[in-house]
């Protein structure tokens, strides 16, 4: 009890001591100090046994045992009022727990008005934890960061937190979007179960009516034919009883005349006795010999019994007829058609053969039609349809196909088909068109209605918007604007361009060429740049090569920094594969990553500086300009499927230096060649 009251006043001292500390600094103060009041003045850390000793203070119990040591006296002086202990026999195990350790937390934890509380406190130093790393994402105070962070980039949890912020919340404002449509999907699907319960119960009474209807049938049937049977048996076993009983008196007559002719032979029975017998025997025999006649074969004749089961084969296959079909009601008004042996992709020049199943129905009578329309010139092209629905396409135009297959006047299944009809890659050497006029074309992109947005490098820079022939439909002339390495457009067509000199990045509007906003400066903070190079809008977000920092920094769509992570040194480019989710990143080396931005391997050595990538084939388009050359990589092989564009001559011009690539929607590569003021189309 005495050890609780001075525990009890221990508390109410340790606060009275609090309040006074902090008389100017408030209650943020207030709970430093009494952070710092939880710390043994030991060990420098926070209290793990606390025991009072006889002076009042109180250290760890571990810490206590550390001053005894090994003596046998167990005297030590306090550290803090270096008075004189002399501990019992049982050592520390006798002194009071300070109780009011675990008193001041529970009361620093009761004050949840404060704007700090001891999870905020460094448990190590027992200071606020005022700053946050940047590279190991972690919260430092002052002491932390100077002897364990020095190298690390850090900034004050202040600043950082709006960034994070900003972050979190479109990534709820993401999660809560696929909520409401999780929402609406599970009560599609509750919906569509109840309908399914309901309609299986129903099927499951029509199904067994009916195959106790067939089984009623079959049952009565079953009953005649065995009845059938039974009768013919029974008359046949009375025609066999017959027949035997017959045979049977038969045979017992002609053993009675056989023994009165074996006494007539007899000699025993003499002359007269033997003409006695045979006066009787000879009317016997000739009345038996004209009434009895000898046993056909048709009388003792095995009679087999077999079934008619003509029918029962065909029963099988009606019982078979009878079948569950689930039918979506999407695809109750299509066609009973369907095109089969059609792929999504096939090569220029080649032949293709495809055909029209007709679900069991007959349609060679029928008016079926078929075109191709090549999306690339609008060209349309009737097909010939063979007497066995046979079609055959032989495409003559690259790029996006439609095809169109009716069965009187209707669309069969799938109509129209998209078809994407390419060049091999080993293939591509000249250019199939020279887009000229322009000043010095770096880069360049493609909005939604593929145009090309393509920014000029000097001799100031420019924003042009044209469409693939070369017609501007806008241009923006920009003074500031006098690096620019790389360009990316978003969903609403949008335009971000990165400024290598100026270390920043710029948007525009889309429509008029507005200047938005502008982010960044030289540095290494989030959002600051050291040479940002290309850029990429990926799945709604925007994608910064920062070079000088070896990194990728993302932001949102208005330019809000949402994170980075780290890649190799020297990196120009980035592009993604929607398929696979891998990232692929220009520079010395292509690098290739998950999606979740870890390093998986290299596939090529070069010094590339943009790279693109064609999902309909599964290839990536590096530009080399050190070398000034193209080259194609297939994905599914890693090998180098053609290097082309060097500095020999084409079309009577020389190709030098060649920077920014694009593929547009038909799979042409668009190559910025800056030098000659031109882009080569392939």
């Amino acid at each position: 009890r005495g050890a609780a009251m001075e525990g009890k006043n221990d508390e109410a001292s340790v606060f009275d001591e609090a309040n006074s500390m902090s008389a100017v600094g408030g209650r943020l103060d207030q709970v430093n100090v009494l952070g710092e009041i939880l710390l043994c003045q030991i060990c420098k850390s926070q209290f793990k046994d606390a025991r009072f000793l006889p002076c009042h203070h109180y250290f760890c119990r571990s810490c206590i045992e550390g001053l005894v040591g090994s003596s046998d006296t167990h005297t030590f002086l306090c550290p803090q009022c270096h008075m004189e202990i002399n501990l019992p026999g049982n050592g520390t195990a006798t002194l009071p727990v300070a109780f009011v350790v675990e008193r001041i937390r529970e009361r620093i934890r009761s004050r949840s008005n404060a704007t700090l509380s001891v999870d905020h406190v460094c448990q190590d130093h027992g200071i606020e934890l005022k700053l946050y790393c940047l590279e190991c994402g972690l919260l430092l105070c002052p002491e932390c960061a100077l002897h364990h962070h020095g190298d690390h980039p850090y900034d004050y949890v202040t600043s950082v937190a709006p960034m994070y912020m900003e972050s979190v919340k479109q990534q709820f404002d993401t999660l809560i979007k696929i909520k409401d449509s999780s929402e609406s999907h599970v009560r599609k699907i509750e919906s569509s179960k109840t309908y399914l319960l309901q309609s299986s119960a129903s099927v499951t009474d029509t199904v067994n009516q009916c195959f106790d209807e067939m089984a009623r049938h079959i049952e009565d049937r079953r009953k005649a034919i065995l009845d059938e049977l039974t009768s013919i048996v029974q008359q046949q076993v009375e025609l066999y009883q017959r027949q035997e009983s017959i045979l049977v008196s038969n045979i017992s007559q002609i053993e009675e005349l056989k023994y009165k002719w074996d006494r007539v032979r007899e000699p025993s029975s003499g002359n007269k006795g033997a003409v006695v017998l045979l006066a009787e025997l000879v009317p016997q025999l000739k009345q038996k010999a004209g009434k009895m006649l000898p046993p056909t074969l048709d009388s003792c004749e095995t009679i087999n019994i077999v079934p008619e089961m003509k029918k029962v084969g065909e029963m099988k296959a009606l019982c078979e007829y009878i079948k569950i079909n689930f039918i979506r009601q999407a695809d109750s008004s299509t066609a009973h058609a369907l095109v089969q042996n059609l792929p999504a992709t096939m090569e220029l020049g080649k032949r293709l053969s495809f055909s029209i199943s007709a679900r069991g129905n007959n349609y060679k009578g029928a008016n079926i039609r078929a075109f191709v329309q090549a999306l690339a010139d609008n060209s349309c092209t009737p097909l010939c349809v063979s007497k066995d629905l046979n079609i055959i396409l032989t495409p003559v135009v690259r790029g996006r196909h439609e095809l169109t297959v009716e069965v009187n006047g209707e669309h069969v299944t799938g109509s129209p088909f998209s078809l994407f009809v390419t060049v091999p890659m080993e293939q591509l050497h000249n250019p199939v068109r020279v887009i000229g006029g322009l000043t010095a074309p770096y880069a360049l992109a493609f909005n939604s209605k593929g145009n090309m947005v393509v920014v000029h490098s000097h001799p100031h820079g420019r924003i042009s918007v044209c469409c693939k022939q070369g017609r501007r439909a806008l241009e923006v002339r920009l003074r500031t604007l006098c690096s620019p390495s790389g360009v990316a457009v978003d969903e609403q067509d949008d335009i971000y361009v990165s400024e290598g000199k100026n270390h920043c990045v710029m948007k525009f509007h889309g429509g008029d060429g507005a200047h938005v906003k502008t982010i960044g400066r030289y540095g290494s903070g989030l959002g600051e740049f050291n040479t940002p190079q290309g850029l990429k809008v990926i799945e709604g977000q925007l994608y910064v090569c920062d070079m000088g920092n070896s990194r990728v920094q993302i932001f949102s769509k208005q330019l809000e920094f949402v994170k980075f992570f780290k890649v190799g040194k020297g990196i120009t480019d980035i592009a993604c594969s929607k398929q696979s989710g891998r990232f692929y990143l220009s520079g010395k080396n292509v690098e290739v990553l998950d999606r979740d931005h870890a390093y998986l391997f290299s596939i090529y050595d070069m010094n590339s500086i943009s790279v693109c990538f064609n999902e309909k084939q599964n290839t990536l388009c590096l530009a080399d300009c050190h070398r000034n050359c193209l080259c194609v990589i297939n994905l599914d092989t890693d090998q180098v499927v053609n290097r082309f564009l060097s500095t020999e001559d084409c079309r009577g011009v020389n190709r030098k230096r060649s920077y920014g690539t694009a593929i547009d929607e038909d799979g042409y590569i668009y190559v910025c060649d800056t030098t000659n003021g031109r882009i080569l189309v392939f």
